[in-house]
């Protein structure tokens, strides 16, 4: 069985030195090889949107793997209608790369969705999130319900119940402090296979 990846260099009115043509045509030939797509044109800017790529794919490999540099949470209130009050918030993962500062939510999904971290992020949200419910407690402060959006495979994995538990018992937090919403596309999808990953929560 044979790949081929056929790399085009294309100038884009910037002067290039024939090695500068040379590094584009195998960055390209790389990237056809790689995606399968047969045939990648490589520029001065389009290696320029790849190294930034590239650039936050291994900053958030880094922080998942616990420095934590640069994640964080935000907290997106949840207001009563009719009371006008706070009842609750939804966590919102947020993400400054060290070198390229703040990184938008789409780059963000699409990087872990590149490298495989989809799962690790929705696992990184939810203990970050119940580690900020135990230390309002501790606190003293009054805390509210808090919702983790999370993909299906993240729910549907074997190890999710137990991961979840886990995090219960070692923040001290009671389950309603903590919930999970399943995207509503996914959600709608997945309609028939739901009961056993959310029995198995039960």
């Amino acid at each position: 069985h044979l790949e081929i990846g056929v790399g085009v260099a294309r100038p884009d009115g910037v002067d290039h030195t024939t090695s500068d043509v040379i590094r584009l045509a195998m960055n390209g030939a790389r990237e056809a090889l790689s995606t399968g797509v047969g045939l990648v044109v490589q520029s001065a800017s389009s290696e320029s949107r790849e190294e930034r790529k590239q650039r936050i794919e291994r900053s958030l490999a880094s922080a998942l793997d616990g420095a934590r540099d640069g994640m964080r949470i935000i907290l997106q209130p949840n207001v009563d209608a009719w009371t006008q009050e706070i009842v609750g918030a939804e966590a919102l993962l947020r993400f400054r790369c060290p070198a390229l500062g703040d990184v938008s939510v789409v780059e963000l999904l699409a990087a872990a969705a590149r490298t495989g971290e989809r799962e690790r992020g929705d696992r990184w949200v939810l203990g970050l999130t119940a580690e900020q419910q135990s230390r309002l407690a501790r606190d003293g402060e009054r805390a509210l319900p808090v919702s983790v959006n999370v993909r299906w495979e993240t729910i549907a994995s074997p190890t999710f119940p137990e991961f979840m538990w886990g995090l219960l018992t070692e923040y001290g937090i009671g389950a309603e402090l903590l919930s999970i919403e399943l995207r509503e596309a996914e959600a709608i999808e997945r309609v028939a296979a739901l009961p056993r990953p959310l029995a198995a929560l039960h």
